[in-house]
This record gives structure tokens, sequence and C-alpha cells, in this order.
């Protein structure tokens, strides 16, 4: 926005400027007498209404103005925000399925909770995952020997992370 108020009185200044010259010149060529001079009066006059007209090409040219700025700032922060968005739904999507793992190995309330990170290529890893069993309920028609490292197992490969990367807080 800046920018754009900069830009708009240089444009302003630029353009009362070139109507005033015009209007002068004009007038200077009126009163002029006719006779030799006037030729290369009239001459110099166009040479200098030319260089007004693209001085400010001149100017534009020394000033240093990165357009990625204005143009991809607002594009990179929602994009951003986007993809947080996409990598914590992707959090909670595993967790569900993790749920329902532990629900088919008979273990069902259980709290699940991905931590993950973005690695260097900006791509989602899961660095553990915790598990609550405080309101777990183990199915009792299943036997219970093993039932936790057995989840622990099958979260671990479905997640494709290191066993001792599934903590179980009971």
């Amino acid at each position: 926005m800046l920018f754009y108020r900069c830009t708009s009185s240089v444009m302003k200044s630029y353009v009362s400027n070139l109507i005033i010259s015009s209007f002068v010149f004009t007038i200077f060529i009126l009163i002029i007498p006719s006779g030799k001079m006037t030729k290369s009066v009239k001459t110099t006059i166009g040479l200098i209404l030319i260089i007004l007209v693209f001085s400010p090409l001149v100017k534009l040219k020394n000033i240093d103005i990165n357009m990625n700025d204005f143009i991809f700032k607002d594009d990179i922060e929602i994009q951003t925000n986007f993809i947080e968005y996409v990598y914590q739904e992707k959090a909670k999507s595993l967790e569900n399925n993790c749920e329902n793992i532990s629900k088919e190995l008979g273990v069902s309330n259980a709290e699940f909770s991905v931590v993950y990170a973005i690695n260097v290529e900006n791509q989602f890893e899961v660095e553990y995952i915790e598990i609550n069993l405080k309101n777990a309920v183990i199915n009792s028609e299943i036997e219970h020997i093993n039932i936790i490292e057995k989840v622990k197992k099958n979260i671990s490969e479905y997640l494709d992370i290191d066993y001792k990367n599934v903590v179980v807080y009971e």
C-alpha cells in the first residue's frame, strides 16, 4: 500500500510538471518572433520535453524494488498456514487410525497423540506417539497377556517408527 501511495504521488507530480512545462514552452514558442532562431528554439524545447517525458524511467531504474515482497508475501503466508493445517489434519487422521488399531486388538478409549516434525525437505515425519491408557478399557473376551506390547508393536509398524518411540502412559 505504501508503494502505491508513493507511486501515486510521484505520478501526480510528474504529470503536473509535464503539463506546466508544456504550457510554458507553448507560450514561449508563441512569444518568440519568427526568424532564424525559431527552428533551433523549437528543437531545443522539443528535446527538453522528451527528456522530461523519459526522466521518470531513469529514476525508476535506480530504485531497487523487490516485487516479490509485494506480490507473494501474503500467498506464502497463506500457503504456510495451509500446510500447517494439512499436517495437523494428517496427525489427527493417524491418531484416529491408531485408535482403530487398538480397538481391533481389544483396547478401547485409549488416547493417542502423534508428535511430528517437518524435515528439511518440508515433509511430515512422525517423531513419536504417546498413548494414554488412563481411561482405556481392555476387552474381557481377549487374552490380556502382553496386550499393551501388541498395541505398541502394531502402532510402531503402522507409523513406521521405532518401537521405543511408542510411549505408553498408564
